[in-house]
């Protein structure tokens, strides 16, 4: 009989940390999709810190109702990414950070 060995989970020290940001737009974004903002977002990060930067740095947009978005972004990234958001009036017109928060649920509340 073979005994089969337990994988372990990555341990939590050794996970990439992730930081939420919560973000209000000034202008209507009732065109826009999750879809479509990602894409803005990244292609932004991307033009303003390169592929190889915008791979490691995981940007996704997790939520986007009422011209608030919720974004998370890799932790050693973040500054990198706030810095991307100058560059962004252009798309999507004044941004506003509301919060930055380590886990999403102290963000919604």
């Amino acid at each position: 009989m073979i005994k089969f060995k337990k994988i372990n989970v990555i341990r939590p020290t050794l996970r990439h940390k992730k930081r939420y940001l919560k973000i209000s737009c000034f202008n209507d974004l009732s065109s826009y999709d999750n879809k479509k903002l990602a894409y803005i977002f990244i292609k932004n990060f991307q033009k303003t810190h390169g592929l190889f930067k915008t791979s490691s740095a995981n940007i996704s947009v997790l939520d986007f109702k009422n011209n608030i978005i919720i974004i998370r972004v890799n932790k050693l990234f973040l500054n990198d990414f706030l810095s991307s958001l100058f560059y962004i009036n252009n798309d999507l017109g004044l941004l506003f950070i509301e919060k930055q928060s380590f886990t999403l649920k102290s963000l919604i509340s």
